[in-house]
């Protein structure tokens, strides 16, 4: 889904749609959907239509600022989010590069506590995940300083 936003009155009401949303004080049906009008939308059928809808001619486009900031998808759980951003740069031509998080614990007396296989496995908000996959001239959005200690 694409959503349209203008700069006008109907602003307004797109941003107290957008607070009703994230509120859940719209209807939802047995599956957890709530349904949008087709002026608030553009329906596609799955992720790679949404991305090329979104995102059109994204390999030449992808070195502008001022294109890729205009354009964003919106998704309500990290691991649909995960799930798009490794379809878009399946899209990017380039060589897949892993990277992985720091996994020392550096207060052994906790090491009992939690394994790493478990710590490695968590998906919080705003935090990296353990493994991420990257390509070279692919933006990245840092949305904070994750400087870890020196070993």
């Amino acid at each position: 889904m694409r959503v349209h936003l203008h700069n006008d009155v109907d602003s307004g009401l797109y941003a107290e749609l957008l607070l009703k949303i994230g509120d859940g004080c719209l209807e939802v049906d047995a599956e957890g959907y709530i349904s949008l009008s087709r002026g608030f939308c553009d329906l596609v059928e799955n992720d790679v239509d949404l991305i090329a809808h979104v995102f059109p001619e994204l390999q030449q486009n992808l070195s502008c600022d001022q294109w890729l900031c205009a354009r964003a998808i919106l998704a309500p759980k990290n691991e649909v989010v995960n799930r798009i951003n490794t379809d878009i740069l399946k899209e990017v031509q380039g060589e897949m590069k892993e990277y992985l998080s720091m996994d020392t614990i550096m207060n052994t007396e906790l090491s009992t506590s939690y394994s790493v296989e478990f710590l490695n496995s968590l998906e919080l908000s705003g935090v990296p995940s353990h493994n991420i996959q990257l390509k070279l001239n692919v933006p990245v959005m840092l949305m904070r300083n994750l400087n870890s200690p020196l070993l």
